[in-house]
């Protein structure tokens, strides 16, 4: 007699190469009405082997939230079970005996049908469809752990659906999503985390509830997410994450909804979302949630907006990009808006803002943006800091919309000084605590070392913090904390010098918009590294490293900037 999933094989086939060899795979939708089928008819003659073979003990969790009662087995790339079926339990988890015998080759480990509580709008009981996890041969052994996720789902949808080998799979979704699935960790419902949670544990469940954000921020129902992740993975099989595979768009099986162009930068404010939803309960803070992808495509009502990077990355101290903006529905460039940005760094314990140069209208549609970043959000070493959100709002004097960037900005490694800080005496603002004044910071941003011979130019723009999300430029003519009867400071004399000895000063000029500049610098060789010391007076009051009255022996007078002279201007 033939098998269900012999039958199921002979319906629907394709053949593709994998890995320098040719394997059958086989149509998703037909494999998941195979699998079911099977388990139902294996279930029925109660699932054993009967010949006595060794077999290995396979343990994990079905998690898109906790699945219960789905149907669990194993099979290999034909679609033949063997393994299961078993049925998870209500906090998801499974236990199978796979057969020694079967190891050595590439499986896949299938879960079907079941319920769960959905994450981001709390619905319960919600019917669960397909997922699955690929695994690859002899990386089973005793006491393995497989959990079955949305990302191990769309990273074998890849491979099955669309013949993408198992490590370019992998290296997909961490570019479209900006994580790896690791199937060995148990994710924690992030809605209801177990106590001996672990933060690996935590994360992985941030990670499935996101998801279920992105679901329902599509409008669709939880029951869809099943669909969203056979989506993903058609739109994700031509290397991008971009509502379109190849030059299709990409349609949610069974809806009408399509995926839409800036799909990646709507999983990025999924998670936004769902953290600020009041339904995540992990616990997790800024600096604990991994990295965002980067999407550098974010589409508003009217507008769809373009990160365009400059020729480097974002780092900390000055970045330069454009944003293109075109209108969604005549697709022509879109010149004379009124653009505005929000740069927010998100920490542990706080946020805060960055000081943001002039934008440039180019007249074609973009516009030249500059900011400069007081930290990176990655150390050298990967240990995150936090995240950046950058809020692009967009004013066309009729209305105003908003998007969102989350570039990942990097250490500078140069060896130069980004900035120098000098603090104010009498000059305060309120602290962080608000309990507490604390002295005014004057940032001091090394915009570079030019020119030739004894001809040198040192750059600079200078930013004082009026609170944690304020720092306007400071020249003479600036007021400060405008208005605020503590805090006010109206800037009616200012002086910026600098000096490569601490004895013999050169006066700045003011360029415009807190953009200063020291010329003839001597004593400086190209391409090496000069110590320059910079003395701030604003008021009469000399700007100091630590806030307290000027030494006058160099030990807080001045703020030092390292930079390597370049050549030319």
């Amino acid at each position: 007699m033939m098998s269900a999933a012999t039958t199921q094989r002979s319906i629907h086939t394709k053949t593709t190469l994998r890995s320098g060899r040719t394997m059958r795979l086989f149509d998703y939708t037909y494999f998941r009405l195979g699998a079911l089928l099977c388990a139902g008819l294996l279930g029925a003659c109660g699932g054993s082997d009967g010949d006595g073979a060794s077999t290995t003990t396979v343990t994990g969790s079905i998690f898109a939230a906790p699945v219960s009662a789905t149907s669990v087995s194993v099979l290999d790339t034909n679609g033949d079970i063997v393994a299961g079926p078993v049925t998870s339990a209500a906090d998801g988890s499974y236990s199978i005996d796979v057969p020694d015998a079967a190891l050595s080759q590439d499986l896949v480990l299938v879960a079907a049908g079941g319920q769960f509580d959905d994450e981001a709008t709390g619905a319960m009981g919600v019917s669960a469809g397909s997922m699955s996890a690929f695994l690859d041969a002899n990386s089973l052994s005793a006491g393995s752990r497989v959990s079955v996720t949305p990302g191990s789902s769309i990273v074998h949808q890849l491979i099955a659906e669309h013949g993408v080998a198992h490590a370019d799979a992998r290296t997909f979704f961490n570019t479209a999503f900006g994580y790896t699935p690791d199937t060995t960790l148990i994710p924690t419902d992030a809605t209801q985390p177990a106590a001996d949670a672990e933060q690996d544990e935590l994360l992985a469940g941030l990670r499935a509830a996101v998801f279920s954000q992105l679901c329902a921020d599509l409008g669709m129902t939880p029951a869809d997410q099943f669909a969203l992740f056979s989506a993903l993975s058609a739109d994700l099989a031509d290397g991008t994450l971009d509502g379109m595979n190849t030059q299709s768009v990409v349609l949610v099986p069974g809806t009408s909804v399509e995926l839409p162009q800036d799909i990646q930068n709507r999983y990025e404010r999924a998670l936004v979302n769902f953290r600020g939803s009041g339904r995540d309960a992990t616990g997790l803070t800024s600096d604990q949630i991994g990295t965002f992808p980067f999407a550098k495509l974010a589409l508003t009502e009217t507008y769809a907006l373009e990160y365009v990077p400059g020729s480097m990355a974002a780092k900390e101290g000055r970045t330069t990009f454009d944003i293109r903006v075109v209108h969604r529905v005549s697709e022509q460039p879109q010149a004379g808006l009124d653009i505005s940005l929000m740069p927010v760094m998100h920490m542990a314990t706080h946020h805060h803002g960055t000081p943001v140069d002039n934008i440039v209208d180019n007249g074609d549609g973009s516009y030249t943006c500059t900011l400069y970043y007081l930290m990176a959000s990655t150390m050298m070493d990967g240990l995150s800091m936090g995240y950046w959100e950058l809020g692009v709002r967009v004013d066309d004097q009729t209305h105003t919309e908003v998007a969102y960037f989350y570039p990942p900005v990097m250490m500078n490694m140069s060896g130069d000084t980004t900035r120098g800080l000098l603090r104010g005496q009498d000059d305060v603002i309120a602290g962080m605590d608000a309990m507490m004044d604390m002295k005014r910071p004057y940032f001091l941003f090394n915009d570079g070392l030019s020119g030739n011979g004894d001809d040198r130019s040192l750059a600079l723009y200078i930013a004082a913090r009026e609170d944690m999300m304020s720092y306007p430029p400071v020249f003479i003519g600036t007021t400060l904390n405008d208005g605020d009867v503590d805090y006010e400071l109206n800037i009616v004399s200012m002086s910026v010098e600098v000096s490569t000895d601490q004895s013999n000063w050169i006066a700045a000029t003011h360029e415009g918009d807190g953009h200063w500049r020291a010329n003839g610098i001597n004593g400086v060789v190209d391409g090496t590294q000069a110590t320059l010391y910079v003395r701030l007076m604003i008021n009469g009051e000399q700007k100091t490293s630590d806030g307290a009255a000027p030494a006058g022996d160099g030990t807080n007078d001045y703020a030092v900037i390292l930079a390597t002279a370049s050549g030319g201007m």
